[in-house]
């Protein structure tokens, strides 16, 4: 069975359009857009891995991360962060300040 990926972003044509990327490499992939259905879906299907966008509108990457941290199940899934603001609240900026 291919790898899976969990895709987080509130941004849906964005969300859509890394959906085709890695579904065309080959992997599955699982979408949420919110936080509630992020935490769900790692919980129910343990990805092995998650992308999620760092400064959404609202939610917090960096929350979902922390939650999923405190739960053993998902505590050792590669997470990988996105942004795509590279202003003051960018994720590396926000990153710093954790």
């Amino acid at each position: 069975m291919s790898p899976c990926i969990l895709l987080i972003d509130d941004d849906v044509k964005l969300l859509i359009k890394m959906e085709a990327t890695l579904r065309r490499a080959g992997f599955r992939v699982l979408t949420a857009h919110n936080d509630q259905q992020a935490v769900y879906l790692a919980q129910a299907a343990l990805p092995e891995a998650i992308v999620c966008d760092a400064a959404m509108t609202s939610l917090d990457g960096f929350e979902v991360k922390r939650t999923l941290a405190r739960n053993s199940r998902t505590a050792s899934i590669p997470f990988l962060f996105f942004n795509r603001s590279d202003g003051p609240n960018s994720c590396l900026g926000r990153w710093h300040h954790q």
